[in-house]
């Protein structure tokens, strides 16, 4: 891990940002704009972050179409996907999963086409395809299709409930964040992973994942495969 750090650290490095408007990839984008060792930093989206830096480049497009349009990801060292909606945004299950679920895998192939070597993904805690919730069984898909697509590094970020949204976005997650703030340090051994994190901090460990760096977060399970 340590060597392919310092071969990142002597070349220009670029990344790519899917999702870089939401609360995990507006904090990530920030988080590796003022990083040295990233020397630029591409999002991709129906909308620009609202954000301004010299080694900033935001293209617009409808994510449907990041497949037709992967020529974008080229001499990209890494792509993050921090794409996710709820059922309650999305408005059906059918625009959730192409969300959570259609766009990420066509974004993954793109990147493999244009020779990305790491994608980093964010997911939920409680994937699984056996999930007998939906949102969760989306996620726990999305995951299994990831996996059969022979990255050189793939990063499944599993994060418990995210905490760092605007109070009254959304107020029943308001009031589970409140509570489990208070219960955090109840949260230990194999229940840490269901607790609370904050948003910045999954970021941080993402942005240290594509470095080679390692942390612990509780709250977030973190899944690092490599290829054979």
């Amino acid at each position: 891990m340590m060597k392919a750090m310092e071969s990142l650290c002597k070349d220009n490095i670029k990344v790519v940002i899917l999702g870089a408007t939401g609360l995990i990839g507006n904090a990530l984008t920030k988080q590796l704009l003022e990083s040295d060792q990233i020397s630029q930093v591409l999002t991709i989206g129906r909308r620009a972050p609202d954000l301004t830096h010299p080694k900033l480049k935001n293209i617009i497009l409808d994510m449907e179409r990041i497949d037709e349009k992967g020529e974008v990801m080229e001499g990209a060292h890494a792509v993050f996907c921090c794409l996710g909606t709820t059922m309650r945004q999305a408005g059906s299950k059918q625009s959730f999963r192409k969300v959570d679920f259609d766009i990420p895998l066509l974004a993954a192939k793109a990147a493999k086409v244009r020779g990305v070597k790491h994608f980093l993904v964010v997911s939920a805690q409680g994937a699984s395809t056996k999930s007998s919730f939906f949102y969760s069984r989306v996620k726990g898909e999305m995951e299994d299709v990831l996996r059969q697509i022979p990255f050189h590094r793939l990063t499944i970020a599993r994060p418990g409930l995210l905490l760092g949204r605007k109070t009254g976005d959304r107020p029943m997650e308001d009031m589970a964040g409140w509570l489990m703030r208070g219960l955090k340090p109840l949260w230990r051994g194999p229940l840490e992973k269901y607790s609370a994190v904050d948003a910045n901090s999954v970021a941080q460990a993402l942005a240290l994942s594509f470095f080679g760096e390692s942390v612990d977060v509780q709250g977030l399970e973190l899944i690092e495969l490599n290829a054979n």
